[in-house]
């Protein structure tokens, strides 16, 4: 198991997220991940010149995009800005993409949702054929290539390695058969992901080993239960109110019971004390999660609750991974 960091992108200035970047290297983070959404002020709107600007302040820990939303996104643009980064990164990128969900988002592009899918698996393959260093030629929506040779080219061989999200079926299947590994949105409850991951595998079972399970959530690591009541209710309605204004169907759809703090916390989030929230992971990982990248400033709570969450993480949390409620969880064949 893997703990990444989702570091601030709600200020107007950059200044908190590179801190937060270095924080979260100096603290055994395995990758830094930011996020794509257009209709609010609680995400940068471009995750790869969020990454060009971590790159720099950090020497070796992963920079991913969780999730870039491919179909707004032109394709050539996509493939060459990414190698650009990985160039500038020194070979450190991840790639999460995904088809997005909110209309709004979409609309601002002039992307029709009936049009994602094919938008996406034609910009997925045209990276992947741009990445090998070869001639391509090619068409497809918005471009068309003869011969075309990118550059710069890659410093990973093939390009970065490629996440794909999404909760229906074709989703999920596209995963399996064309990524290097599956990203699961923090709207994803416990009983869901056992079904989504288990879709997952079976799918893999036909094509491939299981190559990984990626996981965003909403992480609070605190000190003490009056700490812990206090971000309990600020993670929960924060998720609750960010994810049905961008129209996401696994909060738009919840009986009022399961909107309640209570189950949110148990289904949704990672918050307690680092004993309570390794016990919690520790259930993640039993279901086939391999990676947790932890959203520590989700709904723009006080910057010194998300430096702590960092700081807790790194000193009781990443070090003891390896303990046994972790390593005697099944991990899948």
């Amino acid at each position: 198991m893997e703990l990444g960091l989702s570091p601030d992108q709600t200020h107007a200035d950059f200044t908190e997220m590179l801190e937060q970047g270095v924080m979260a290297e100096s603290c055994g983070f395995a990758a830094l991940w930011v996020h794509e959404h257009h209709s609010a002020a609680m995400m940068y709107p471009d995750p790869l010149m969020a990454l060009a600007a971590l790159a720099p302040v950090t020497g070796s820990i992963k920079l991913g995009t969780s999730m870039l939303l491919l179909p707004i996104h032109h394709p050539v643009r996509m493939a060459q800005s990414t190698a650009m980064l990985d160039v500038l990164s020194g070979g450190r990128v991840l790639l999460g993409i995904s088809n997005g969900y909110s209309a709004t988002d979409l609309a601002a592009f002039g992307v029709t949702g009936k049009h994602r899918g094919r938008r996406l698996q034609q910009g997925l393959e045209l990276a992947r054929q741009l990445w090998s260093g070869k001639p391509v030629t090619a068409i497809g929506d918005g471009f068309e290539l003869n011969d075309f040779v990118m550059f710069p080219p890659t410093v990973q061989q093939g390009g970065p390695p490629i996440y794909l999200g999404g909760h229906a079926d074709v989703a999920i299947k596209r995963a399996a058969t064309h990524g290097d590994g599956y990203f699961l949105s923090a709207t994803a409850g416990l009983p869901q992901l056992k079904s989504l991951i288990e879709k997952y595998q079976s799918y893999l079972n036909s094509v491939s080993p299981f190559e990984g399970v990626w996981l965003n959530r909403v992480t609070c690591v605190v000190e003490n239960n009056k700490q812990k009541e206090v971000a309990r209710a600020f993670f929960a309605e924060a998720l609750i109110a960010l994810y049905a204004s961008w129209g996401h169907s696994n909060v738009t759809g919840l009986s009022e019971r399961q909107r309640s703090i209570d189950d949110i916390c148990r289904n949704n989030l990672i918050v307690g004390e680092a004993d309570e929230c390794l016990e919690q992971i520790a259930q993640y990982q039993s279901l086939g999660v391999t990676h947790i990248a932890c959203l520590t400033s989700f709904g723009g709570p006080p910057t010194e609750v998300s430096r702590r969450s960092i700081n807790l993480l790194g000193k009781h949390v990443i070090p003891n991974l390896s303990r046994g409620e972790i390593d005697s969880a099944n991990s899948p064949g």
